[in-house]
């Protein structure tokens, strides 16, 4: 996998999905990181930290892909896992938000 974020490609091996896909899984993908950025409030587009919303975007494609037109898949596991994920990203999120607003105290000079 690359160092950034997941490929449509990487998406295809994934899924075990076939080449014909490859227009729906890029649309899928696509999806995905809008569905992310609205849950997390970060475009992680412009990221370089992705490894887990990597598994957070393998987690949405994957239920659209094969579980929604398969009633059959039991998809229970899948979507805790994807809630899971995403409220670490959350998580993570406020607490680099939290760390960037507050404010140091300044400096000032001994009495003397």
């Amino acid at each position: 996998m690359s160092d950034g974020l997941i490929t449509s490609a990487e998406l295809l091996d994934f899924l075990g999905a076939d080449e014909d896909a490859q227009s729906e899984i890029e649309e899928e993908l696509q999806s995905a990181l809008e569905q992310l950025e609205r849950a997390t409030g970060v475009d992680w587009a412009k990221r370089k930290d992705v490894h887990t919303a990597n598994q957070a975007i393998k987690d949405m494609v994957y239920l659209s892909f094969y579980a929604v037109r398969d009633g059959s898949q039991n998809t229970e596991f899948v979507e805790r896992h994807l809630t899971s994920i995403i409220k670490q990203l959350q998580y993570a999120t406020e607490e680099n938000n939290d760390a960037e607003t507050q404010v140091e105290p300044a400096e000032t000079d001994p009495p003397g």
